[in-house]
């Protein structure tokens, strides 16, 4: 399960930006994550970062693309 991503300058994120999500502890709605912001904030780049780590590449991130690291 992902727990945390930490972004380095990539697109709508600044320098060294930790993003932790929230993790089920078995109550109603726990573990829910809601990505809010506004346009261009990097909503969908955090997608995409996520899409990755599960082993989906849209062709943007290509295996150099080293400006993110996903912890579990």
């Amino acid at each position: 399960m992902l727990k945390k991503i930490s972004i380095n300058g990539l697109r709508g994120f600044g320098e060294n930006e930790i993003i932790n999500f929230s993790l089920p502890n078995d109550k109603v709605g726990s573990g829910l994550n809601i990505i809010v912001g506004p346009n261009t904030s990097g909503k969908s780049s955090l997608l995409e970062l996520i899409e990755r780590y599960n082993g989906y590449s849209n062709g943007f991130f290509g295996p150099e693309q080293n400006g993110f690291k996903c912890k579990q």
